[in-house]
């Protein structure tokens, strides 16, 4: 497997706006009066401006205070026990990101939606394709393609858990998500960014 991809970090001006957006939100404090939305903004400045209720219990924040800050409009509900802090600065890789989330915690992104978001090859940009090895019943928004009860050896791109490139070049070309010859290229491109091996790479020629 060739190396992975490093996480984007937030750039300065976001930290920035993140902390002026935190410091002016009206606060809610737990018993022992300290402000969790501190650290939910905290969290979700690192992970594309999404928590989870399992994410936010790890904090020690419990999911009615959740549920109260979306109420009074500080936080956005995405799907079942995934939120958005309010006045998130977007990237391109949200969509992927918050879609993996809406999946659940064993969520992943596979296929032509990995390629897509390591800039491989060009894809249907109205079409985001996840997966997951158990059953899903949640309800996702329109253009989801989702597989579930199908496991993955995932890693993760740009801090999103993901299908290996090598795999996720596979599961593109077999399932015809995208045409022979730009799986070709894609391939070509990841083994020059360091993602594929030489040896992977040439699987892929036509």
């Amino acid at each position: 497997m060739g190396k992975l991809q490093p996480r984007t970090s937030l750039t300065f001006l976001r930290r920035v706006w993140y902390n002026f957006v935190k410091s002016n939100t009206y606060r809610i404090t737990n018993d022992m009066g300290k402000d969790v939305y501190t650290d939910i903004w905290d969290y979700a400045a690192d992970h594309y401006g999404v928590i989870t209720t399992q994410e936010a219990a790890a904090l020690g924040v419990p999911k009615q205070h959740l549920v109260t800050m979306s109420n009074r409009g500080t936080l956005t509900r995405l799907g079942h026990g995934v939120y958005l802090v309010k006045h998130h600065v977007f990237s391109e890789n949200d969509v992927y990101a918050h879609t993996v989330a809406q999946v659940g915690p064993s969520g992943y992104l596979r296929g032509a939606s990995v390629l897509a978001m390591l800039q491989l090859c060009p894809t249907n940009p109205n079409l985001v394709y996840v997966g997951t090895p158990i059953r899903c019943r949640r309800r996702l928004q329109k253009g989801v393609m989702l597989v579930d009860r199908k496991g993955c050896d995932c890693v993760e791109y740009e801090g999103i858990r993901s299908e290996p490139v090598v795999q996720a070049l596979r599961t593109a070309l077999d399932e015809g998500m995208v045409e022979r010859t730009r799986i070709s290229e894609a391939a070509q491109r990841a083994c020059e960014k360091g993602l594929l091996t030489n040896e992977e790479a040439a699987k892929f020629k036509e």
